[in-house]
């Protein structure tokens, strides 16, 4: 599973008072030791109290725990064997070394893989780089976090992951190269003949943030529309008189509109004091004017609108409960309820696209709804779209980037042909030549189709290079000639078949190249530098 030669690995964590190297202290700390196959081998974790005052929430449980004097010759003895693992380990190595420091002595030199690092060298799609929300989009086992025991364990399991990923892709190297920390120079430490260990009681000293078993539940929905909906309560926003007197105006036209007719003296008073020359009381009585008309479909609307203003809709349940969303705004004969059902419909793409129980292919769908509904709607063409295109790009997905420029040909404002090189370049640095040649022949035809005849250039560049890695020069040339000839113009095409052509030897022909990159323009000194070689070499 993990490189035999790396192990053992020791997956560290800390819990710290803050987050400034040198300054703030050390007040748990967990050492999880893997073998190769990914097995726990050993477990070790304490509390530690810090030599100066802590906060209300730490003294209690810390007060009898071990200072870090007492527990550092077995903290140092575990990171010197083997392979330091950690998400944004640099951080909790500096923690320790600091530790260490005060100590009079140091970490020393260290090897680490930070599971942050193979994560974006392996260009996987999650929600930003924070371990809990990137081990549930990847579907890792998750005990709890912000406890050190618990996030050394699931950093440990994320790393097992990423390696069967990158075993998939070809790309074990990412594993096998860890990077060096350098701290201070190990120095003798203090010996505690039977060192101390005090292990964290959830009950007193709870982790701080969500845990995992949250992230699925249920949360109540509460609370109705922002204000253009009357009902926020006053004393909890701040908005300009002439904001409320505006909303106060809609909500008479509301009532008029619904042929409202008080019937008691209560309505009568509440209609009066519309007119009230303080703000404060208008508003209150324009929010209960506006629970009264309002039907129980308006209210379950205003409801859902609320919750997508929250935006919160954890798991399965919160998928659940967008769809639902979706439905009832849909059905709305209001324009702006529709909008706010195409919104919906990318929320609940960016929730299924973070979610492992999900595949491509629904997320895809879910997207391509969501795109169709904004166009309906009169909504935001580009943001959809642009959700939509990161999504297809984030999995490297050929046929559905093709499938975009397909639909950005009805919408000419839209553009999805930038990335198109970079999908080929990515392949190509991976060492995929094949995966590489086989994405240009497909996309350079396609762009050109959609008019991006200089992007299409890019991408033959890109396939040229591929080509000439491959041990296949003539290949090599025949594409870059073949894209000239089809009106291909690049500044990227014209410097790779230069580079080409010189490598040849074949000056003449590079020099001509060389002047057409030039007449294209924004080229820089490479091509100028070239062509001057080149004209050189050919005189001589």
């Amino acid at each position: 599973v993990l490189p035999a030669q790396l192990a053992p690995y020791i997956c560290l964590d800390i819990e710290p008072t803050g987050i400034v190297v040198g300054k703030d202290r050390v007040y748990e700390i967990g050492l999880v030791t893997l073998a190769s196959d990914g097995s726990v081998l050993e477990v070790y974790e304490t509390l530690v109290q810090p030599d100066e005052p802590v906060g209300k929430r730490l003294a209690g449980p810390l007060s009898t725990a071990p200072q870090f004097a007492e527990i550092a010759g077995e903290v140092l003895a575990r990171l010197g064997r083997g392979t330091v693992v950690g998400h944004n380990v640099y951080f909790d190595l500096g923690m320790v070394n600091a530790e260490l420091v005060r100590l009079g002595s140091g970490v020393g030199r260290v090897s680490y893989l930070d599971t942050q690092d193979v994560l974006m060298g392996l260009g996987l799609d999650t929600p930003g780089r924070q371990l809990g929300p990137v081990c549930k989009s990847l579907g890792v086992e998750m005990a709890s976090w912000h406890t050190a025991r618990g996030d050394a364990e699931t950093a440990g399991r994320l790393l097992v992951h990423l390696a069967d990923v990158a075993a998939s892709r070809g790309r074990k190297d990412l594993l096998c190269q860890p990077s060096n920390y350098v701290g201070a120079e190990r120095g003798e430490v203090p010996t505690v003949p039977t060192a101390r260990v005090l292990v964290r009681d959830p009950l007193t000293l709870p982790p701080l943030g969500e845990q995992p078993d949250e992230m699925d539940a249920a949360r109540p929905a509460g609370g109705r529309r922002d204000v253009v909906s009357f009902s926020i309560v006053p004393d909890k926003i701040a908005l300009s008189e002439e904001t409320v007197r505006g909303l106060i105006v809609l909500a008479k036209a509301s009532a008029e509109r619904r042929g409202f007719v008080p019937s008691s003296p209560a309505e009568s008073q509440l209609v009066a004091a519309l007119d009230s020359p303080d703000p404060a009381a208008a508003w209150k009585a324009a929010v209960q004017l506006d629970e009264l008309l309002a039907t129980p479909e308006e209210k379950e609307i205003e409801r859902a609108l609320d919750e997508l203003d929250r935006d919160r809709f954890p798991g399965e349940r919160g998928m659940a409960r967008l769809q639902e969303i979706i439905a009832l705004l849909e059905a709305s004969d209001d324009e702006d309820d529709r909008q706010r059902a195409a919104e919906a419909r990318l929320r609940l793409g960016e929730a299924l696209r973070y979610s492992p129980k999900h595949d491509k292919a629904e997320v895809m769908a879910t997207y391509a709804d969501a795109f169709a509904a904004t166009a309906r709607s009169g909504g935001d063409l580009q943001s959809a779209f642009f959700d939509w295109l990161s999504f297809v790009e984030a999995q490297d997905d050929l046929d559905g980037l093709v499938a975009l420029f397909d639909v950005a040909r009805e919408q000419r404002e839209l553009d999805p042909y930038r990335g198109a090189a970079g999908f080929v370049h990515r392949r190509r640095t991976a060492g995929e030549f094949a995966a590489a040649i086989a994405a240009a022949e497909r996309l350079a035809p396609a762009l050109a189709a959609a008019g991006q005849t200089a992007l299409a250039g890019d991408v033959c560049a890109e396939h040229a290079q591929a080509l000439a890695e491959c041990a296949r020069p003539d290949d090599a040339l025949a594409v870059c000639e073949a894209a000239w000839e089809a009106g291909w113009a690049s500044v990227a095409l014209a410097n790779r078949h230069s580079l080409l052509l010189e490598r040849a030897r074949r000056y003449r022909e590079a020099l001509e190249i060389c002047d057409r990159g030039i007449a294209l323009g924004e080229q820089g000194d490479q091509i100028a530098r070239r062509r001057a070689r080149c004209a050189a070499r050919f005189a001589g």
